[in-house]
């Protein structure tokens, strides 16, 4: 589990992408003043008219259509929310929208599945979930809150239709992530579970994170 170099797209100042990387890796450890920080950085990538948008009351904003970085921003407070953090809660009770219009809702979080397709994996790497491909397209990402991880499926194959219509066929590829967006790595296990003891190991490994003073001085830590 360690950091991705990776700089989202949307993040054009220079300062912005120097903290990006160590940002999202500090989300990946469940860290949920990060998950505020992955929300500002977005927020200031935004026009100052997509800013206005966000700071518009739910009789105007729940007519309102949004762009990537919008709604990551929204998904980074409403996830910081359901983790614990108390500013995040605060503007949650200002803008209850960002539950319903974040790219990944927060009913999903409380519900515990939810399933969310795009057309291009890129553009939730850029929202801050680095540990996805940036090249995937008709793609997936399924939550199953039961067990703490998400499924996230992308096409690999098309067979296009016989000349009467039948026949299409598609092939997808799977990959797994933990709860906090980390990828989950089965293919090393030799147990009768992986993808229990992936999810084991990256919860170990948070653990670890948490123990250090520098961490727990730097962040706060998530809330079961």
């Amino acid at each position: 589990m360690s950091m991705n170099d990776y700089i989202s797209g949307f993040i054009k100042d220079a300062e912005g992408r120097k903290r990006f990387p160590s940002v999202a890796y500090r989300c990946k450890m469940g860290d949920t003043d990060a998950m505020m920080e992955m929300a500002e950085l977005l927020f200031e990538s935004c026009s100052d008219r997509q800013k206005e948008v966000l700071l518009e009351p739910y009789e105007v904003a729940f007519r309102l259509n949004y762009d990537t970085a919008q709604e990551g921003y929204m998904m980074w407070i409403s996830r910081a929310a359901f983790y614990g953090n108390k500013k995040a809660a605060e503007i949650l009770k200002e803008h209850k929208i960002y539950c319903d219009k974040a790219l990944f809702p927060h009913y999903g979080l409380i519900k515990g599945y939810e399933i969310i397709v795009t057309t291009y994996s890129g553009l939730w790497r850029d929202a801050g979930i680095v540990d996805l491909p940036d090249d995937k397209r008709s793609c997936g990402l399924i939550y199953h809150g039961s067990r703490g991880y998400y499924t996230f499926y992308y096409q690999t194959d098309y067979i296009g239709p016989d000349p009467e219509g039948f026949g299409a066929e598609s092939e997808y590829q799977e990959m797994y992530l933990d709860r906090f967006f980390c990828m989950l790595d089965l293919k090393n296990s030799d147990q009768n579970d992986p993808l229990d003891d992936a999810l084991k190991k990256n919860e170990a490994i948070r653990e670890e994170y948490w123990k250090q003073e520098t961490n727990r001085a730097r962040g706060t830590k998530y809330v079961e």
